[in-house]
């Protein structure tokens, strides 16, 4: 969860963000592998939903 966005600037690297979001196996995403306006601002982690495979 990020804070202090702009819609207009930062709707691109939210995108992305969701997509390395998705694609990580823990809901952890380096500083360093952020889009860069997504670096700072951090409210809160939401961590991912559990899998089937972590569920059965």
């Amino acid at each position: 969860m990020f804070g202090d966005l702009l819609p207009l600037n930062s709707a691109s690297a939210v995108l992305q963000f969701a997509e390395q979001y998705f694609d990580s196996s823990d809901g952890l995403i380096k500083r360093q592998d952020r889009p860069k306006i997504l670096q700072k601002g951090i409210l809160a982690r939401i961590p991912p939903l559990p899998t089937l495979s972590t569920v059965t």
